[in-house]
């Protein structure tokens, strides 16, 4: 009989617990927000998803950036 023994080191944190870095999140909410309006049947050819998509965007970089400079609100 085999005993196979796996090691791993306790300081090794998994990919999963840590958090998703925020530029991710500035290249998601446009993807989203242009995939939303795609749900909502826009052409997304047209001037309806380019202010759907800037709107989305805007409203999260105004969100994102209050959240930071914000001491009201502990996160």
């Amino acid at each position: 009989m085999t005993q196979v023994a796996c090691y791993r080191n306790p300081e090794f944190n998994m990919w999963w617990y840590n958090e998703v870095s925020d530029w991710w999140l500035f290249l998601l909410v446009p993807i989203f927000a242009a995939s939303l309006g795609i749900w909502f049947r826009a052409d997304w050819r047209s001037r309806d998803m380019v202010v759907m998509v800037f709107v989305g965007c805007a409203g999260y970089a105004v969100s994102f950036f209050l959240d930071t400079v914000s001491t009201c609100f502990p996160s």
